[in-house]
């Protein structure tokens, strides 16, 4: 389908106007009014003639204008698109310009819709998050709503408050041919299945035994360190909380690279701050940075964090829409939550365990347990530890 082939500019005592020749009819533009009407379906073989006063122009076909109809400047930008525009700023009338021929442009040349490219690829991010029910998480957001309203909208109002561990983890659907070959492949999307079961049994192991079973040894997670506000310039000017993790997590997130490093990339995280604000296209001022720490410093509560009484959660989310629009949230999926730190928790699983070793064979027992966790810990810390690849956001 081509359409247009010269275009000519003019100019008359009341009105400027384009005209767009093509061997069949003739469309004028006008740069003065707004036209505005519904865009029904039609195809160049149901063109109105050129003396119709309803024939209006459709995104994508063949304009069917007929003289002196009145459209917006943006669609002669359109058909005109190869035209300099230099031409259309000087105003050089009554100059005829030899433009391209426009192709109206075809379904293998555009890209998918969103929910074609989720069929075959599917991703997912880990996070630890502070519980959703705590003073320290509503406030987060609270800081977030008055940071949009004075400051106006920025990347991190696009998540949830998160120390981020993971991802962006890109899994692909695995073929038809693949399945029907391979006997270990059960499902299309069997790397989904394996990932939550992975991350499911290295949750158990750091997970809480329930408190009436007093046989089990357990070394609670630390809850995150919550140091302090902290303005950054590099790479992008940005206001976060710096933190420090259980290194149990770390090794968490690099026996996940290990396991599925054949199959898709993990993006291990530094796993070092909780972001409050930045934003990629429009860094942020130093003066808006100074502005919005003296309001994180107002706003956000961290008395919970402070006193070590903050529940974190470990959790994988799925991308089901990704907003391309700054401030507007994500749209994530929760597949799985784990509560790895509940302070209230560790301090009665604490407590039975005290009362049960007031007897001295209980007592020989923890003990033994004990070192035999510790000596465990200093191994796989000294193996795994060093060894974990600390990327930039």
């Amino acid at each position: 389908m081509t359409f247009g082939t010269s275009l000519r500019l003019g100019e008359d005592s009341n009105k400027e106007y384009l005209t767009l020749q093509s061997n069949q009819t003739a469309w004028s533009l006008s740069s003065r009014r707004s036209y505005r009407k519904p865009l029904p379906d039609f195809t160049l073989d149901s063109m109105p003639s050129v003396d119709s006063k309803d024939s209006i122009y459709a995104f994508g076909r063949a304009p069917t204008l007929p003289r002196n109809s009145i459209v917006e400047d943006s669609i002669a930008e359109t058909l005109a698109a190869s035209v300099v525009s230099s031409i259309l700023s000087d105003r050089h009338w009554d100059r005829n310009v030899q433009i391209a021929p426009l192709r109206a442009p075809t379904a293998a040349a555009s890209a998918p819709p969103p929910h074609k490219l989720r069929e075959q690829y599917r991703r997912f991010l880990l996070y630890l998050e502070p519980a959703p029910e705590s003073a320290f998480y509503y406030s987060v957001e609270r800081f977030h709503e008055i940071c949009f309203e004075k400051f106006g909208p920025n990347n991190i109002q696009q998540y949830p408050p998160h120390i981020a561990l993971a991802g962006p983890m890109v899994i692909e659907k695995a073929t038809l041919a693949k399945t029907a070959t391979d006997p270990l492949i059960k499902s299309k999307w069997h790397l989904v299945d394996e990932l939550v079961s992975f991350l499911d049994e290295k949750a158990q192991q750091i997970l809480p035994p329930a408190v009436n079973d007093t046989q089990q040894l357990f070394t609670p997670l630390k809850s995150p360190k919550v140091k302090g506000l902290y303005v950054s310039y590099k790479p992008a000017p940005s206001l976060c909380f710096l933190t420090r993790v259980d290194d149990r997590l770390a090794l968490l997130t690099q026996d996940l690279r290990n396991r599925f490093q054949n199959e898709f990339l993990v993006d291990v995280k530094r796993m070092d701050r909780l972001d409050l604000a930045y934003n990629d296209q429009n860094p942020i001022s130093p003066d808006e940075l100074i502005a919005m720490q003296r309001l994180a410093d107002t706003v956000i509560n961290t008395s919970e964090a402070a006193q070590n009484r903050l529940c974190w959660d470990l959790v994988l989310y799925e991308v089901m829409v990704e907003s391309n629009v700054i401030g507007v949230k994500h749209q994530f999926k929760r597949v799985r939550q784990w509560r790895l730190v509940d302070p209230e928790k560790h301090a009665a699983l604490q407590n039975a365990l005290t009362s049960a070793a007031t007897s001295p064979s209980k007592a020989r027992t923890l003990s033994r347990k004990f070192s035999q966790i510790a000596g465990s810990l200093q191994r796989n810390a000294s193996t795994k530890g060093h060894n974990i690849k600390r990327e930039r956001w």
